[in-house]
């Protein structure tokens, strides 16, 4: 099994990262910051909430202020565009039967990342 990682360079705001697929880990109001009581709990008298969902998910003035800066999970296609866009580094781990991680390889822009033989540890 493989696992795709990418790590955004320092610089990159935490409101593009969160964008950009990035895990939110703290988030606010640009309204009223008082109101904003995180995305479970909204508060109940905000005109801008979800209604469907109860929820201020999605909303226009909900901006993250704190963002981790690795995106895991993703393919390789997508971290090679992340690369392009943002710089940073990109990588595969590359996962055994036991669920150990037996080899680390770095995702190029301008290689072929698929030429990894999975049967030599097997």
């Amino acid at each position: 099994m493989r696992l795709h990682y990418y790590r955004f360079p320092e610089g990159v705001d935490d409101a593009t990262r969160a964008a950009h697929g990035a895990e939110d880990i703290e988030n606010t109001c640009e309204i009223d910051t008082e109101r904003y009581n995180e995305l479970i709990r909204p508060t109940a008298n905000c005109p801008h909430k979800n209604p469907t969902i109860n929820s201020c998910r999605n909303c226009e003035y909900l901006k993250c202020v704190k963002a981790e800066d690795i995106i895991y999970g993703i393919s390789v296609s997508y971290a090679k565009q992340l690369l392009t866009k943002f710089g940073g580094e990109a990588w595969t781990q590359h996962i055994d039967r036991d669920g150990g991680c037996y080899e680390v390889t770095a995702i190029e822009l301008k290689s072929n990342n698929s030429k990894f033989n999975y049967n030599h540890h097997l």
